[in-house]
This record gives structure tokens, sequence and C-alpha cells, in this order.
């Protein structure tokens, strides 16, 4: 068993991100997992690219760049709508998505590096503060323009 020194470390905590709009892309594969409950979904891991607009207003909106929003989606019956329209929002089109859908680990790795639009509001989650994702889009074609 290796053994490690971790005097002096810090546990990395941070901040939930202001509520507002932020355009992010898929920063790795989202995973398959099981939650507390027994249901199956998707962990999807989104990276801040741009801070479009936020409550409170940011003084240096480059401060959010690169960081993280995490978003789960479940593929119990109730919460199917949310993995939709986040598909749909990543660029699958949405009559593919019709019927009996193979949602594996090679079907999700397709949309690592795709972009959105979120809205991210905040909740309190055993004491803290997290990042909820409300709403998700895909991009207009003004906005990817915008970063190209």
């Amino acid at each position: 068993m290796p053994t490690v020194d971790l005097t002096g470390v810090e546990t990395n905590a941070f901040d939930a991100l202001p509520r507002g709009r932020y355009r992010v892309i898929v920063d790795r594969p989202p995973e398959l997992r099981i939650s507390g409950n027994g249901n199956e979904g998707a962990f999807w891991l989104f990276r801040v690219t741009e801070a479009l607009n936020t409550n409170p207003v940011l003084e240096d909106p480059s401060s959010v760049i690169d960081r993280t929003i995490p978003h789960n989606t479940s593929f119990s019956a109730q919460s199917l709508w949310n993995l939709k329209r986040t598909l749909v929002a990543l660029g699958a089109e949405p009559e593919t998505l019709e019927g009996s859908v193979d949602v594996d680990e090679e079907f999700l790795a397709e949309f690592e590096g795709r972009e959105a639009i979120v809205s991210v509001t905040q909740r309190e989650y055993q004491g803290e503060m997290q990042n909820n994702i409300q709403n998700i889009r895909a991009l207009s074609e003004e906005e990817v323009g915008a970063l190209a």
C-alpha cells in the first residue's frame, strides 16, 4: 500500500459559480454511473469557456474561465427529458433520439469537446452551495463564430 505525506495539502474546496449563463465545453467523455438510490445515468463535466452574464456581475469574468460545472442526467423514465435536452443541446439530431437509444460509453464519448450554453443556479446541498444547471441549449450560429 502506498504511503503519502499530506502535510500542508489543501482540499481545493471551491466556491460555486455565480448564477448566470455560461458558454461551456464537454471537458471529458461523460461517465456512466449509478446513483446512491440505484438509478443509472451519465455524469457530465462542463468547463466554462466564457461568462455571458452573471448575477452578481463579475468584476473579472476571466476568473471563471476553466472552472467546471458538473451535470447529471438520470436514465430513470421521469428524468429522460433532461438527458434528451442535453444531447440535443450538444448537437444530437432529435430524430436519432426517437425510440430506444444505446447510451453506452462509445455513444457518450462522441460528445467530448462539444459546446453549449448553460443557465446555472445555486442550491444548498449538505450545507454547501453548489451549482445546478437549470437549462442547457445549443449555441446559435452567431455564438459559434464568437470565439472561433
